[in-house]
C-alpha cells in the first residue's frame, strides 16, 4: 500500500518536472522568435 502511494507520488513529481521543462523550453522558443540573436538565461 505504501509502495503504491510512493510510486504514484514519484510519477506526479516527474510529471511536474516534465511540464516545467516544457514550459521553460516553450518560453525560450517564444523569446528566440521575438528577439533572435539574443542569449536567454534559463
Amino acid at each position: 500500500m505504501n509502495n503504491v502511494f510512493f510510486i504514484h507520488l514519484n510519477g506526479s513529481i516527474l510529471l511536474e518536472f516534465e511540464n516545467m521543462f516544457k514550459l521553460v523550453a516553450y518560453r525560450c522558443f517564444l523569446k528566440n522568435q521575438l528577439a533572435p540573436g539574443k542569449t536567454i538565461p534559463p
